[in-house]
């Protein structure tokens, strides 16, 4: 059980080296993925980029787990409020009224 343990340490060193960057890309890819199609809603995308660097900086320069742990809870609360529906504001008026008399 102890050698077996052994082997996964040393094992896991050699992808710590790899997972900084790893992990920085796919808080980059989801950013943007958070990004696309913005629709003139902007705060999810920034609350998300703010969580990416918090997450980031919590587990990899200063090691602190609340601040991973807040960087997680910040980048789900983005999601979520990217896919909350919101009310169409480019509609206009004349659809508005057709959408009321239906």
């Amino acid at each position: 059980m102890v050698a077996y343990l052994g082997v996964f340490g040393v094992a896991g060193s050699v992808y710590s080296t790899w997972l900084a960057p790893l992990t920085a890309l796919w808080l980059a890819l989801t950013v943007v993925a958070m990004g696309w199609r913005t629709r003139g809603r902007y705060g999810p995308l920034l609350l998300g980029g703010i969580a990416a660097v918090v997450l980031l900086a919590g587990k990899f320069v200063l090691g602190q787990p609340a601040l991973v742990f807040a960087g997680i809870a910040a980048l789900l609360g983005a999601a979520v409020w990217r896919a909350w529906p919101h009310p169409d504001s480019s509609a206009c008026d004349e659809c508005v009224k057709e959408k009321e008399i239906a």
